[in-house]
């Protein structure tokens, strides 16, 4: 971090510090993660990633795995996790548009095709907040008041939608 921002440093020191003095709080490691992620070190998140996992069970960790690996190139890796996102949670669109897009991409067009289609079937998912992840931002109940709503500009079945016509 010797060349990195001093505001970078400190977040991800602190975020770091946090996740050796809770080694077992899948919140608190997979949190660090979600700080490397953001500031663009994907190994490191991608380990946290999987140490959360490892410690709740959670796919939401192997989503966030998942998307880690596109980041460094890791197709394989990628179409592997989300597999198992997918596995997990099969009503969690956003992980078939994502495994559609990258069986698109390896030229496996049956698969990408069958993603999303899938996609097609499943209700948008709309935003929530979670509590159960809210823990790596100590907090309980509410969402930080600073941090926008997302705003649903176009559903994922729209996505679908274009993929299917790239296909045909």
């Amino acid at each position: 971090l010797t060349h990195q921002p001093s505001a970078m440093v400190t977040h991800l020191t602190d975020e770091d510090r946090a996740a050796h003095a809770r080694p077992t709080s899948a919140a608190v490691v997979g949190g660090a993660g979600l700080a490397y992620h953001a500031d663009m070190f994907y190994e490191q998140a991608q380990r946290c990633y999987e140490i959360a996992e490892a410690l709740s069970g959670d796919w939401h960790w192997t989503y966030y795995s998942a998307l880690a690996s596109s980041a460094r190139g890791d197709a394989e890796g990628l179409m592997l996790r989300l597999r198992r996102v997918v596995a997990q949670a099969p009503d969690f669109n956003a992980a078939w548009w994502q495994l559609g897009e990258a069986e698109f991409k390896a030229a496996r067009y049956d698969e990408a095709q069958s993603a999303w289609r899938r996609v097609l079937t499943l209700d948008e998912t709309r935003p929530t907040w979670d509590p159960a992840l809210a823990g790596f931002l100590q907090l309980r109940e509410q969402p930080p008041r600073d941090v926008p709503k997302r705003t649903i500009a176009a559903p994922i079945a729209a996505y679908a939608e274009l993929g299917l016509a790239r296909i045909a």
